[in-house]
């Protein structure tokens, strides 16, 4: 497979640093997540994870070895109750986007297949507070590098 062409904008992320890899992989879930880094780790095989390669830090940029990209992996699980705060449980490859098309009218659709969506009921506005520049990041990259935004002074950080 030859990468520096199928797949070069996966060798780059916003801050336009160039890396190099031998291999990608796009896992759907946690079992193909953990088959592929047993598989990696049994043969020293170093492993870049990438969300949606939108930070300007290069943290997303392979210096060789192995991608591993989460950007298949973009379901939203379930909608849960606990210690009166809603918890919203999903994969690292949802879109900051997605979760709040989720959380508003627009993703009425969605919320009749997630667990537990019900708990969002009409009478009630949610949201999720971190904002950072790009609404294109997915949750798994903020959540890594704490991308926060402004709103982070008030609510606290990713």
């Amino acid at each position: 497979m030859n990468l520096d062409v199928e797949y070069a904008d996966y060798l780059r992320d916003e801050s336009r640093k160039t890396g190099n890899a031998d291999s990608i992989s796009f896992p759907i879930d946690e079992d193909e997540v953990a088959a592929d880094l047993i598989e990696k780790s049994r043969r020293k095989i170093p492993v870049t994870i990438q969300g949606a390669r939108t930070g300007i830090t290069a943290g997303a940029v392979p210096d060789g070895g192995h991608i591993m990209n989460m950007s298949r992996m973009k379901k939203i699980l379930e909608v849960k109750e606990k210690n009166e705060q809603m918890l919203i449980v999903l994969q690292p490859g949802v879109l900051l986007s997605e979760l709040r098309d989720f959380l508003g009218d627009s993703g009425l659709s969605k919320k009749c297949e997630t667990k537990g969506s019900e708990l969002l009921n009409k009478d009630k506005a949610f949201f999720f507070p971190p904002d950072p520049t790009e609404t294109s990041a997915s949750l798994g990259g903020m959540v890594a590098c704490n991308a926060s935004g402004a709103m982070s002074f008030f609510y606290g950080p990713t």
